[in-house]
């Protein structure tokens, strides 16, 4: 009969462009979740490692003080074995420099040999010659108490964070400089482990959260499917 359609004219075929907004959609939160947790993770390390550069200079300086009132007693007479407690003590390294500007220090694994010192076994004696480490040496002997920076220091051949103090006899005259130091690598290292765990747990969070997503709109959309097929 003309006018009416037959019921064969209804198009069964499921719409392809319904899946196909249900992938878009689908892979749209995918990319939107992976930038969420991408920028999230590098802001979590810059504001982390800052943190722990500036905590570890106040806790430096803080320790800097007392080892150097312990080192006030023995200046003329730093042996290995006490620099070695203290540094364990502290969790730090020690340099002590004199007032001819020659720097004490026992070597870390990782720096560069400096000349030994024959009557000083354990220890290196090294000049300091560089304008940098000079003025920074300058400053803790002309008596400044607050002294933290984070620098690359040449005779070490690294980047550290350093707090100093002078080192003061008897008499209360400045017969020395102490620095407490921590190599900048070594913080870092530690920042970058703890956002990696955070980071990983983003990551897991956003995979069961998508999969959580999906599930839900299988159920939603199935029974819609069905509908529109009937």
């Amino acid at each position: 009969m003309k006018g009416v359609k037959g019921q064969s004219g209804r198009d069964d075929a499921p719409h392809p462009h319904r899946s196909s907004i249900f992938i878009k959609l689908l892979a749209g939160y995918l990319a939107l979740s992976i930038a969420v947790t991408v920028l999230a993770t590098l802001t979590s390390y810059l504001l982390l490692r800052r943190y722990a550069v500036d905590s570890t200079a106040h806790e430096l300086l803080d320790k800097a003080h007392v080892v150097a009132n312990l080192l006030s007693q023995t200046t003329d007479d730093i042996d290995y074995d006490s620099v070695r407690s203290l540094e364990a003590l502290s969790e730090s390294q020690i340099i002590y420099i004199n007032d001819m500007y020659i720097a004490r220090h026992i070597p870390h694994d990782s720096a560069p040999t400096s000349r030994p010192s024959p009557d000083e076994p354990g220890f290196e004696r090294t000049l300091i010659a560089d304008t940098v480490d000079r003025s920074m040496a300058e400053n803790i002997l002309g008596g400044a108490t607050g002294e933290t920076d984070v620098r690359y220091v040449a005779m070490l051949d690294c980047r550290i964070v350093f707090a100093g103090a002078p080192v003061r006899n008897a008499d209360g005259e400045i017969t020395g400089a102490l620095l407490l130091y921590r190599r900048l690598d070594e913080i870092r290292g530690v920042a970058i482990s703890t956002v990696l765990v955070l980071a990983i747990s983003l990551a897991a969070s956003v995979l069961i959260s998508m999969l959580w997503a999906y599930i839900m709109s299988l159920r939603i959309t199935d029974p819609l499917n069905r509908l529109n097929r009937t």
